[in-house]
């Protein structure tokens, strides 16, 4: 096993699991896992550190402890760590931060990935703000900030995962 995805339930884990070439795991799944991995990506979170501020987190811990210094590692964050201004994401973002500090102490080669809102063409994983744009759309209701200064930005998700495989080709290792 060379490549490893943590996030079994999430969208990007989803899209992960169309590519043979990676085990696909959940978070629960980490200490079964074999420690012979040249590659894991991560887009696990877990979701109790978006309420409150990071005292363990036994995800990291687990991934640190497990693997080699030496196992690339790529880790899906959230852009919203650039944004300036407190909202309802406080916590979130604290926590994404010292996630990614963490992983890079850790281990030799590091890549962070800040991305948008993510989503896949099937609609089956869509955050609680797509889901309400597109109800909203379909009653022909809604306004929607597209400007290029708008805060939203979206990706699909299989596209996230061509694009990552892509990264080699322009001197970006994983």
């Amino acid at each position: 096993m060379k490549n490893v995805h943590i996030g079994l339930n999430n969208v990007i884990g989803k899209a992960y699991s169309a590519h043979t070439s990676y085990k696909v795991v959940s978070h629960d799944e980490v200490d079964t896992l074999a420690v012979d991995c040249d590659n894991i990506s991560i887009s696990a979170f877990d979701p109790k550190l978006k309420l409150c501020a990071m005292e363990s987190n036994d995800l990291l811990y687990k991934i640190i402890d497990k693997f080699d210094f030496n196992t690339k590692i790529t880790y899906f964050s959230t852009a919203r760590v650039f944004e300036s201004k407190k909202n309802d994401y406080e916590h979130y973002v604290k926590n994404k931060i010292k996630t990614e500090k963490s992983l890079i102490r850790n281990f030799k080669s590091v890549n962070v990935i800040y991305l948008p809102i993510v989503y896949d063409k099937k609609g089956k994983f869509l955050s609680k703000f797509l889901a309400q744009y597109f109800e909203n759309l379909s009653k022909d209701i809604i306004q929607f900030d597209c400007s290029a200064v708008s805060s939203w930005n979206f990706v699909e998700a299989e596209e996230l995962i061509r694009l990552i495989h892509e990264l080699p080709s322009f001197g970006i290792n994983r």
